[in-house]
């Protein structure tokens, strides 16, 4: 059985607010920017959830991750408090090119929260259903 972790303790409002910070020409979709910025926790989520997954994120929250880890005394705190190490690695995977990776973290998103990804995961998601028919196909 999957181990359930709960979702780290990431400041939402905080993040939300300096992410709109650095892409001053978001704020005129803060709720785009909002709804990152909480598909990036459930992103961490995913990497605590499944350590021998290859867990990749998308452009949108790669984006939300860059200006988490620009902040990089609150970035240290926070992996240190949920995974007990820093975390660089694993956000530095290859994203959607990653076939591997986005056909695991689709499969493992999925499982773990029962639904399907939302916008921040649309070029992930893309690839993820060509690679799924794809399969499908050949089988």
């Amino acid at each position: 059985m999957q181990t359930r972790y709960y979702p780290p303790e990431i400041s939402h409002d905080w993040l939300t607010e300096e992410t709109l910070r650095l892409y001053p020409s978001h704020r005129t979709c803060r709720s785009y920017i909002e709804n990152a910025v909480a598909e990036y926790i459930k992103f961490w989520r995913l990497i605590v959830s499944y350590p021998d997954m290859r867990i990749v994120a998308p452009c949108t929250i790669l984006a939300v991750h860059r200006v988490h880890w620009l902040h990089r005394e609150i970035y240290f705190a926070d992996c240190m408090q949920y995974f007990n190490r820093y975390l660089f690695e694993e956000m530095a995977w290859g994203g959607r090119s990653d076939i591997t990776g986005t056909m695991e973290t689709a499969r493992s998103y999925i499982d773990l929260y029962d639904e399907q990804p939302s916008d921040p995961w649309h070029d992930l998601m893309y690839e993820y259903n060509l690679g799924h028919s794809f399969l499908y196909v050949v089988q």
